[in-house]
């Protein structure tokens, strides 16, 4: 029967487990959660990091609570905003945050909450799930890939006419707030629109073009920089009582800016007037996120960090390692098999990495250090039977190097590893981590239902 609108709707909650496969994926996830006990308790002591009182004001989330949104958000890819919506109308998401029947968080509590979450916790925390996996058998360390991949920090293109654009404007802002609420200051017209010499720089097609503009932009530069140097002096005169922490803290930002903005200013006119290059590793990228690395692949690059990983035969990252600056591949093999070793008590018995990590320095630490077989998807200087007792397992382990090619495709697709939209680089890293995290509960839960239906 079929009716235009149904008279009586059904008062009947949904069944449980709800019949799809991603519920009981998230039940699983649950389940491995509650399998670790102290989960809550890492969790918890970044919560109250910086001396907050757990017995102070009304009831927050529980550290439980905050985790599991972090993995919701992560793993959908939800905004904030989207994050509180779900959370409150969509049955899976309660049940596996734990809600109660009323309850509900708003977009700010859950934004204050989980940006509290750090990186050296969520990588505990992602120790006690490889932990589980160990003990159900799915994965033991001994077989190991490495590789590389970059990740995109939430910033413009770092051109040299745009940096000066934003110090202009972020200082001009800063000395203008200043002005008007604790310091007696007058600026004048510094002239023709910074931004405007910016589009016309941008819009240019040839250096000659391009040239007078520059001259204007860093001269009006210059300018702002002295007026910074001009109001931090009478903040630090600032002496009312009830002004003085808050021009401090302006002063702090204002210092901050101002220091970035004056090696914005000197590699700019290294690089347009003088013609001389900068050096990759001195190079300010952003004002906004001055930990942004150049990562130079072949013929693209990438403003953001490199991040290496290492997984297993499961398809878990049993590892992951933000670096700073651009450390070649060579530099990076020995320490991800240490960092392996001390996990697991021992060296895997098998390692395979891409071409750029092979060495014969490499190969005979790793061996020195218990590794059986080390396979190099390009090794030239270095044989077969230096690497591998045999062709067949050097085959073999070749082919599995690209099992971590996989895992870095499903981070991007899937767990959001391909842009990184949190600050600072605490930020960063604690970003990497909850996609790691939030990814290896989705593939261990998916092999402990594989197992199940197996025995069914």
């Amino acid at each position: 029967m079929r009716q235009t609108i149904r008279d009586q709707l059904t008062l009947a909650p949904p069944p449980r487990p709800l019949p799809f496969p991603k519920a009981r994926e998230y039940e699983e996830i649950s389940a491995i959660l509650d399998e670790c006990p102290t989960v809550g308790e890492l969790v918890l002591a970044d919560l109250l990091a910086g001396g907050v009182d757990p017995f102070v004001g009304r009831v927050g989330m529980s550290a439980d609570q905050v985790l599991r949104a972090k993995i919701v958000k992560q793993r959908e890819g939800f905004s904030y905003e989207d994050l509180a919506f779900q959370i409150a109308a969509n049955e899976t998401y309660r049940t596996f945050c734990r809600l109660g029947a009323w309850e509900s968080w708003s977009r700010s509590t859950l934004h204050r909450n989980l940006s509290r979450v750090g990186a050296p916790c969520l990588e505990q925390v992602n120790r006690l799930v490889l932990g589980v996996a160990e003990r159900d058998g799915f994965e033991d360390g001994s077989r190991v890939a490495a590789d590389a991949t970059a990740l995109t920090t939430n910033i413009h293109s770092p051109t040299d006419s745009a940096l000066l654009l934003d110090v202009i404007r972020v200082s001009a802002r800063l000395q203008v707030f200043a002005a008007e609420n604790f310091v007696d200051v007058y600026f004048d017209d510094v002239g023709s629109s910074p931004a405007s010499l910016h589009w016309r720089i941008s819009s240019a097609r040839r250096k000659l073009q391009r040239l007078p503009h520059y001259v204007e932009l860093l001269a009006i530069t210059k300018t702002v920089l002295e007026r910074n140097a001009e109001v931090l002096e009478q903040l630090d005169l600032v002496s009312s009582d009830e002004l003085r922490e808050a021009a401090a803290a302006l002063a702090d930002e204002l210092r901050r800016v101002d220091a970035l903005g004056r090696r914005v200013f000197a590699q700019t006119s290294s690089r347009v007037i003088d013609g001389k290059p900068v050096p990759a590793k001195s190079k300010v990228l952003s004002i906004f996120e001055p930990h942004t690395d150049l990562i130079v692949q072949g013929n693209s690059m990438t403003f953001g960090h490199k991040i290496t990983l290492t997984t297993g035969v499961s398809g878990l990252t049993l590892d992951v390692v933000v670096e700073r600056g651009n450390p070649g591949d060579s530099t990076l093999a020995l320490r991800m098999l240490e960092r392996q070793q001390a996990f697991y008590g021992k060296a895997p018995g098998q390692a395979a990495f891409d071409g750029g990590y092979s060495s014969r320095a490499n190969l005979e630490a790793a061996k020195s250090m218990g590794v059986r077989d080390v396979v190099f998807s390009k090794h030239p200087g270095l044989s077969i039977d230096d690497m591998t007792e045999s062709y067949e397992t050097f085959e073999e382990l070749r082919c599995f190097r690209t099992s971590v090619e996989r895992v870095i495709s499903l981070l991007k697709r899937n767990f959001g590893l391909r842009h990184c939209d949190w600050c600072g680089f605490e930020g960063f890293e604690s970003y990497v981590w909850t996609s790691v995290l939030a990814a290896n509960l989705v593939v261990l839960a998916r092999l402990r239902l594989s197992r199940k239906r197996s025995r069914e």
